[in-house]
Formats: C-alpha cells, sequence, structure tokens
C-alpha cells in the first residue's frame, strides 16, 4: 500500500491491460472528444469522454477535484527538456489542471 496526496498527483499511466468489454457493470454511454489539459509542465493531448450531446466548450472540468480518463494520449512533458510520449490511457488530475481546450487534440 501507498499513500500519496491527492494534490501531488498530476496524471496517471495504467501499465496493465485494460478491463474486458461486456463485463456485467453498469455503463454510460460517452462520445469521445478530442482536447488538450494543461497541467504543470505537462501538456495530455487526446481524447475525452463525455455523455452524447454534450458541448465540449461549455463542460466545465478545470477545478473539479476528480481524474479524467483521456485515451490515444498524447503525453508532453516541458521541465526541461521537452519529452513526448504516447500512450493508449492517461488518467489526469483535473484538480491540478490549468487549461482545458476542447478540439485542439491533433493540432
Amino acid at each position: 500500500m501507498l499513500q500519496v496526496k491527492r494534490q501531488s498527483v498530476l496524471v496517471a499511466v495504467p501499465v496493465t491491460v485494460a478491463a474486458p468489454r461486456g463485463g456485467a457493470l453498469e455503463t454510460v454511454e460517452k462520445r469521445p472528444t478530442a482536447a488538450t489539459i494543461l497541467l504543470p509542465g505537462i501538456e495530455v493531448t487526446g481524447q475525452i469522454h463525455l455523455a452524447p450531446g454534450a458541448d465540449p466548450g461549455a463542460v466545465p472540468l478545470l477545478g473539479r477535484r476528480d481524474f479524467i480518463p483521456v485515451t490515444d494520449a498524447v503525453v508532453t512533458q516541458s521541465v526541461q527538456t521537452i519529452v513526448r510520449w504516447e500512450q493508449p490511457l492517461v488518467v489526469v488530475n483535473l484538480d491540478r489542471a490549468v487549461l482545458y481546450a476542447p478540439g485542439l487534440a491533433g493540432s
């Protein structure tokens, strides 16, 4: 067990295989939406998943005290040198996000 302060987490990158689809758990339909989320020293660009019909520009993501999954993510770290890597899934701490830009993924 490891105890970590929530404020110290910017992003989490899972290293295990994703759960199989079609399980018995309740699911909520979501639609992928291109987005960029900036955190201190890190930019995450990829697909966030919103409810059908949700306006990505009107969804209040910043300042929420939860995490949001970003799929097909490109993570760019720019503290001392620029390091960029791709991950199928990262989890972003929205409490640490400083900018949310919908529709900018891939630009």
